[in-house]
């Protein structure tokens, strides 16, 4: 499992980020996971969505998905990330900042874990593997706010 740490935080969390105009949810995805972690999507399935309401009144989507990635060896950190972690799933929700706070990291891990399970035992049929526009891992859709954050990887 893959999250990414930044400047001055006490802990790790997912990555992702908002959508771009023009910018598909899967596109969004590809291109944030490529930029806060340095991996190249190659599987991809949700995981599901939860709606997340702020103190302004404002609303966003935030979708969660289990994928497959490679990780680049010439990551360089930038902006909010100052390190990416893989961490065993076992470590997970002591890894991720909220992870033992929100009873949702500890589902969002057994789903992934499920859907590992049977990719691997071959009882899963594969989606079409993440490009631009197809499928996407931890990925975004807009809420009324026009924002949107990719989630669990």
């Amino acid at each position: 499992m893959l999250v990414g740490g930044g400047p001055g935080d006490a802990g790790y969390w997912l990555p992702g980020g908002a959508i771009e105009d023009g910018e598909t949810p899967e596109s969004a995805l590809v291109r944030e996971l490529a930029e806060e972690a340095g991996v190249t999507i190659h599987e991809a399935e949700r995981l599901g969505v939860q709606r997340a309401a702020d103190s302004a009144g404002t609303s966003e989507y935030q979708a969660f998905y289990w994928c497959r990635v490679t990780l680049a060896d010439d990551f360089l950190p930038q902006s909010e990330v100052s390190e990416r972690k893989v961490v065993a799933p076992k470590d997970f929700l002591d890894t991720l900042f909220w992870g033992r706070e929100d009873p949702k990291a500890a589902m969002l891990l057994e789903r992934a874990l499920r859907l590992e399970s049977r990719r691997s035992a071959g009882t899963t049929p594969r989606p079409p593997k993440a490009s631009g526009k197809a499928c996407q891992p931890a990925g975004p859709t807009r809420g009324s706010s026009g924002r949107a954050r990719p989630g669990l990887t």
